[in-house]
């Protein structure tokens, strides 16, 4: 009886075993692949905020040329002369040459 009771007994101990060796190896993948998901998930959200100073220039620029192109229109300036070849032209007091210097000289 007390045989049988000591086999019952390590035959216990090796299933917690087995099973406590499965969970931690489970467990060892499952964080493996969530580190995985986050690595993708930090080189997404590095793209993206890439993505976002980008269209933040772009936008930077596009607000520069509408003031340019709003002072233009203020003084009824015709905006053909600022792409015809380089002459005095003056807007706010300052002489310019063309439509692109404006920008350039206002953001750079």
């Amino acid at each position: 009886m007390s045989q049988n009771y000591s086999l019952g007994k390590l035959f216990l101990i090796i299933i917690i075993a087995a099973g406590s060796l499965f969970a931690h190896l489970y467990m060892k993948k499952e964080i493996s692949t969530m580190n995985k998901m986050k690595n993708n998930l930090e080189t997404k959200l590095t793209a993206l905020k890439g993505k976002i100073e980008e269209e933040n220039v772009n936008l930077q620029k596009e607000s520069a040329q509408d003031s340019v192109l709003t002072r233009v229109k203020r003084f009824n300036i015709p905006l053909e002369r600022y792409f015809e070849e380089p002459q005095e032209i003056y807007v706010d007091g300052k002489q310019v040459e063309r439509l692109q210097r404006i920008i350039e000289d206002k953001y750079e």
